[in-house]
């Protein structure tokens, strides 16, 4: 019989690392269920068959390469917009994230913008991508959006710079958001817990570019 040996440190103490804590400081672990997903690359299938679409003037939606593509066309007033079918069930005491691939095209107009993250038909929730040409995280609450432009972030940059842990290899680079990146959004909401934005670096690490500290903000 064979035995995998533990790693060790320099004093022979067994060297252990516990399961991923979510932002209540609680141990996750056991395997995470996820409540909603879509996937595109199911083959035979169409993004309506995953998503409720909604599109005006030349905006529309397609599918192919195991991925979806969002498109408004040329026309200025065109939009496109697309949920899921079902919906998170929220519990207090417990975190939620949403978890997404997503490219976005380099914008030209100030009067367009480009999002995708978690909130629902009330107008509440948290969401990444453009404000007209600004990249950022914003928080919608009863309508109402605040968003936080990327030169005002207060976590990490993603821009390269020597502190960053946006990194190859170990070495930062800057993020291309017209590239595949892998973005989550996390929360335990309660009213007051933080909101945390994440990106999985090319190490495979996730790096928190932004988070709303909620807690004794409002009333």
């Amino acid at each position: 019989m064979s035995y995998i040996p533990l790693p060790t440190d320099v004093n022979n103490n067994v060297l252990t690392r516990l399961s991923q804590r979510d932002m209540f400081d609680q141990i996750v672990s056991s395997e995470r269920s996820p409540q909603v997903s879509a996937n595109f690359f199911m083959p035979n299938t169409q993004v309506t068959d995953f998503m409720n679409v909604s599109t005006t003037g030349t905006g529309s939606t397609s599918m192919g390469g195991g991925k979806a593509t969002f498109s408004t066309g040329t026309g200025t007033t065109s939009s496109v917009s697309a949920t899921t079918v079902t919906t998170i069930n929220y519990t207090p005491g417990f975190e939620v994230y949403s978890m997404f691939t997503s490219t976005f095209t380099t914008p030209t107009s100030a009067n367009s913008t480009q999002f995708v993250g978690l909130w629902d038909v009330s107008n509440n929730g948290f969401y990444i991508g453009y404000n007209g040409t600004t990249f950022g995280a914003a928080v919608m609450t009863g309508g109402v959006q605040t968003f936080i432009s990327r030169s005002t972030w207060n976590g990490d940059p993603l821009d390269g710079s020597p502190t960053s842990k946006f990194t190859r290899n170990g070495v930062p680079e800057a993020i291309n958001f017209t590239y595949l990146n892998l973005f989550r959004i996390r929360f335990g909401w309660l009213g007051a817990a933080p909101i945390i934005f994440e990106v999985c670096s090319p190490d495979g690490n996730w790096v928190t570019f932004n988070t709303i500290v909620q807690p004794n903000t409002t009333a």
